[in-house]
């Protein structure tokens, strides 16, 4: 589908084309489930954080006790960047480097952190919402 959109020649400005204003406050949770019931909404955007991840019993990564912790653990003695850089240690750069040390130290030790994963409702609905077509992007900053 092709969008039009107009430059002013003065500003240098895109003009957007105008629509509806919507306010959340337009509708109430009743509105909601009633209008996604009936498939008025088709275009549907998911914004989420950590809080699915967590509740669907994927470790919290950056809390104490969290995966980087372990992580730290487990391979600051060996990379003492790890301590600063945790994340570097899940990287392809690392993986690359140290083929051996990724495929039979750290990986298994994050498959182990992952196993018990039950998917919550809200991973439900986002597969529903997928199934019926109507989801168009899920914003997250988690892994699952």
């Amino acid at each position: 589908m092709k969008r039009a959109y107009r430059q002013n020649a003065t500003s240098n400005q895109v003009e957007l084309p105008k629509c509806a204003e919507f306010k959340p406050s337009d509708i109430d949770e009743d509105d909601l489930f009633s209008g996604l019931a009936s498939g008025s909404y088709r275009n549907i955007v998911i914004v989420t954080g950590a809080g699915v991840s967590t509740a669907a019993g994927v470790p919290d990564f950056r809390s104490p006790g969290g995966l980087f912790d372990t992580l730290r653990r487990e391979f600051g003695n060996r990379f003492p960047w790890v301590y600063e850089d945790t994340e570097k240690l899940l990287s392809r750069n690392f993986m690359n480097m140290y083929p051996d040390v990724f495929a039979n130290e750290v990986n298994p030790l994050i498959r182990r952190n992952f196993e018990d994963l039950k998917p919550t409702l809200t991973h439900r609905f986002c597969a529903w919402l997928q199934k019926k077509g109507w989801l168009r992007r899920v914003y997250t900053s988690n892994v699952d």
